[in-house]
C-alpha cells in the first residue's frame, strides 16, 4: 500500500514538474446551443531553462469531445495537434511554432465541443411545461499538468432562468445569465478533480441528435433525427397542443428545422417514407446561401424520432474549378453548419465521373476514415470513382470545406458515345449475322 501511494506520487510529481506555466487562463462555456462549447484564452509562458516545443491539453469531460482546435493568437494560424497519451482520459500535444525559449510567452485559444453532455432534468414531464436542462461534467477548474497562476471560469447560459448551480469554491457570482467562478490564485498542476461544475437552467431549444448521408451533386441528404429533451409524461394531446401554442409557445417541441442550401440550388424537394412533404419553405438568404425550413408533419417531442431526405440540384462550376489542363478540384463542404443538432454518424458520398483518376482527397480536419469504391449506372462501362466519408460526433465546427483532386482528359468525354456506338453496331452485327445462319431442318 505505500509503495502504491509514493510511486503514484511520484507520477504525478512528475507530471506536474515542467518549464511551462500557466499565467492566465479564462474559460467561457457556452451552453446556448445542443452541445457544450468551451473557449479557452491561454497565456503560457516557459518558465525554465530550455526551449519547449510542446504544450499539452487535457480534458476532464466524461462525453465525446467531438471537436478541438488550437490558435495562435498573435498569428491567427492553428498550430498542429496529436491526440493520446493520458490513459483513461482525452490529451492533446500541441505543436509550439516557433518552440518557446525561456522566459518567452505566447497567447493561445483553444475552442473545444463537447456532445451528449446536456440532459434533460427531469427526464419526462407534461407537453407544456418549459423543459429544463442540466449539465454535469468536468471541473470548475482548468484541467492542466501544469501550474496555473491565475485563472476563471465563466458558465454562459441561454437565459437568466437558473435553477441552480454549483457553489463552490468561492468566489462565485451569478450575473444576468452567466455564472462566474473565480478568479482563482496559484492552482496546482492537476488540481480540481473534486471541483465539480454543475448548472441546472431552462432552455427551450430542443437537444436534437441526427444520422445523415449525404449523395453528389446533384445533392440528396437523408436524416435520421432523433428529439434528446425531456419526454411527454403521459399521452400526447393534439388538442392542448393546439391551445398553448399562442399562450406558451416556448416548449421544447420541434416545429420546424432550418437548412442552409446554396444560393443556386435548384429543383429543390423535401420527402420522407410517407412522400412528398409540402410544409416546406425557402426563407431567403443571402448571396452565397438561403434558407430552406423543413416543417415535419408532426411537432417532434423528447424521445420522438422523424426520418426525411431532402435534395437539390446546383450548377457544376459553382463547386468545381478547372486546375490544370485535365486537373479539376471539387470543393465541398462536409456538412452543412447547424447549431441545434449534433451527427452521431455522418456518411459523405463523392461520386467522380468515369474515367477520372489519380485522386487526392484534403480533409480540413482529423478523425474522418475515408475509403474508395466504385458505383456503375447507367452506361457507364468501368464505374465511377467512390469516395466514402465517415465520421462520429460531427457538429458545426466541422462544416468545413474538403477538397478532391482528380484527373479527367477530354478525352473521356468520347468514352460514353463510343460505349454506344459500340453496343449499337454490336446490335446490327448480331442481326445481320443471324438473319443469314439457316435455321431450317428441311431439305432443299
Amino acid at each position: 500500500m505505500v509503495t502504491l501511494t509514493v510511486t503514484a506520487a511520484l507520477l504525478l510529481a512528475s507530471l506536474a514538474e515542467g518549464a511551462l506555466v500557466n499565467r492566465n487562463v479564462i474559460r467561457r462555456v457556452n451552453l446556448q446551443g445542443a452541445m457544450v462549447k468551451l473557449s479557452t484564452g491561454l497565456l503560457v509562458e516557459n518558465d525554465g531553462e530550455k526551449t519547449e516545443s510542446e504544450y499539452v491539453i487535457q480534458s476532464d469531460s466524461s462525453f465525446p469531445v467531438a471537436y478541438i482546435s488550437v490558435k495562435d493568437r498573435k498569428t491567427e494560424e492553428l498550430l498542429s495537434l496529436t491526440e493520446g497519451g493520458k490513459k483513461g482520459g482525452k490529451e492533446w500535444r500541441v505543436q509550439l511554432s516557433p518552440p518557446l525559449g525561456p522566459g518567452e510567452s505566447i497567447k493561445l485559444t483553444v475552442d473545444m465541443s463537447v456532445v451528449h453532455a446536456i440532459k434533460p432534468l427531469p427526464a419526462r414531464q407534461d407537453q407544456i411545461q418549459p423543459q429544463k436542462l442540466v449539465y454535469e461534467d468536468g471541473s470548475v477548474l482548468f484541467p492542466s499538468p501544469y501550474r496555473t497562476d491565475k485563472q476563471k471560469t465563466v458558465v454562459v447560459l441561454p437565459n437568466v432562468q437558473v435553477e441552480s448551480y454549483s457553489e463552490g469554491p468561492s468566489p462565485v457570482q451569478l450575473k444576468g445569465n452567466e455564472v462566474t467562478y473565480g478568479p482563482y490564485e496559484e492552482t496546482e498542476a492537476l488540481e480540481g478533480g473534486n471541483r465539480a461544475l454543475r448548472v441546472h437552467y431552462t432552455h427551450t431549444l430542443p437537444p436534437l441528435t441526427c444520422r445523415t448521408g449525404g449523395g453528389n451533386l446533384a445533392v440528396e441528404e437523408h436524416v435520421d433525427l432523433r428529439h434528446d429533451g425531456a419526454a411527454i409524461d403521459g399521452q400526447f394531446s393534439r388538442l392542448d397542443f393546439q391551445r398553448s401554442a399562442a399562450t406558451i409557445p416556448q416548449t421544447a417541441a420541434v416545429l420546424s428545422v432550418p437548412v442552409l442550401l446554396p444560393a443556386m440550388a435548384r429543383d429543390i424537394y423535401y420527402r420522407d417514407a410517407i412522400g412528398n412533404v409540402s410544409t416546406s419553405r425557402l426563407l431567403g438568404g443571402s448571396t452565397q446561401t438561403q434558407v430552406m425550413e423543413l416543417r415535419p408533419r408532426f411537432p417532434l417531442f423528447g424521445g420522438w424520432k422523424y426520418q426525411w431526405y431532402y435534395g437539390y440540384n446546383t450548377p457544376l462550376s459553382t463547386v468545381v474549378r478547372r486546375v490544370s489542363e485535365g486537373s479539376y478540384a471539387l470543393r465541398v463542404n462536409f456538412v452543412e453548419p447547424h447549431s441545434q443538432w449534433t451527427v452521431d454518424e455522418a456518411e459523405v458520398r463523392i461520386v467522380l465521373p468515369e474515367g477520372a483518376s489519380n485522386i487526392r482527397i484534403n480533409v480540413p480536419f482529423h478523425g474522418v476514415d475515408v475509403q474508395r469504391d466504385s458505383h456503375s449506372t447507367y452506361l457507364d462501362s468501368t464505374g465511377r470513382p467512390t469516395i466514402w466519408l465517415r465520421a462520429t460526433h460531427v457538429v458545426e465546427d466541422h462544416a468545413q470545406t474538403l477538397e478532391v483532386l482528380y484527373d479527367f482528359p477530354e478525352t473521356q468525354l468520347l468514352q460514353k458515345p463510343l460505349v454506344v456506338a459500340m453496343a449499337i453496331f454490336s446490335l446490327f452485327l448480331g442481326c445481320t449475322v443471324l438473319s443469314r445462319v439457316p435455321f431450317s431442318i428441311a431439305r432443299k
